[in-house]
């Protein structure tokens, strides 16, 4: 009940509205807002302040239910399990991307540090190439160092001519 300037005493309606212009759930009769106000509600029922960009739950005060714009907390929670899954996902499979990237810079590097023979053609001699010779692709059979000089000293086998596998191999 509250009383009017003329000393009536009237019934106190309250009604569920929305938020107001500051964040905060305007009382019925226009007063200052329910936090402000207390009213003798239980503090789980007084409007809160709204975060931006965030949704808070809110009970009508007159019906003692929740607002239907709202967001429970397992419903987030449930939400920001999904986008967490989802960015492990993606940093897995990242780690995937760069561990295939890592091995195949290992094989190049290796490759690099090697040497490969290409067989003796019907016409031409059997050249020795760089392990990472692009003229010659195959990647089996590649050779040490040791044995790259010992192939150099025979007189079928040539250096290539692109790669020169010979070049600081003979010191």
């Amino acid at each position: 009940m509250s009383r009017s300037s003329t000393g009536i005493t009237q019934p106190r309606t309250e009604s569920c509205t929305a938020p107001g212009r500051f964040g905060f759930a305007a009382a019925a009769d226009g007063g200052a807002p329910a936090t402000a106000r207390g009213g003798g509600l239980p503090l789980s029922e007084r409007a809160r302040p709204l975060r931006p960009g965030l949704l808070q739950p809110r009970l009508c005060p007159a019906r003692g239910t929740p607002h239907s714009a709202t967001i429970s907390d397992l419903d987030k929670n449930r939400a920001l399990l999904e986008w967490l899954r989802r960015q492990v996902g993606q940093t897995e499979r990242r780690i995937r991307e760069l561990e295939i990237q890592e091995a195949q810079e290992q094989e190049r590097a290796r490759a690099e540090m090697s040497w490969k023979i290409q067989p003796q053609r019907s016409s031409s001699v059997a050249l020795l190439h760089r392990g990472g010779c692009a003229t010659y692709p195959d990647q089996v059979g590649l050779i040490s160092r040791e044995d790259a000089m010992i192939a150099l000293a025979e007189p079928d086998i040539e250096p290539c001519q692109v790669c020169r596998p010979d070049t600081g191999l003979l010191r």
